[in-house]
């Protein structure tokens, strides 16, 4: 419930206060894909399910780009911790662990998307 109710915050933010800003802009997504309904593939190498079509209708209101990229899970945190992409979109959790290691967004020189 914790997640819903923080996906509804992120997407309610993009959706209000990103509306144009990001316009024209264009972001690389890592997801590990084979977990439905979450990430999956189409029959025409696609890729969609609740995590991807979230960020793309993000993507949509938001008006940015974005390019999904089928990534190993265990190499999604470190891939946004370095700037190699710029959004992990694939079933994550808050841990310790990631939040130890993972990019603040007030104090990271990656700039958040709200």
């Amino acid at each position: 419930m914790k997640k819903l109710a923080l996906l509804g915050m992120v997407l309610a933010s993009l959706i209000l206060g990103c509306t144009g800003v990001l316009a024209g802009e264009s972001y690389v997504v890592a997801s590990d894909v084979p977990w439905a309904p979450f990430e999956m593939a189409s029959d025409d190498g696609g890729f969609f399910g609740f995590d991807l079509d979230l960020i793309q209708a993000i993507a949509w209101t938001a008006g940015f780009e974005v390019e999904i990229r089928n990534i190993a899970f265990d190499a999604i945190v470190e891939m946004v911790r370095t700037g190699t992409i710029d959004i992990g979109a694939s079933g994550m959790t808050i841990t310790p662990e990631r939040a130890a290691t993972s990019p603040n967004p007030t104090t990271s020189p990656i700039r958040p998307l709200w």
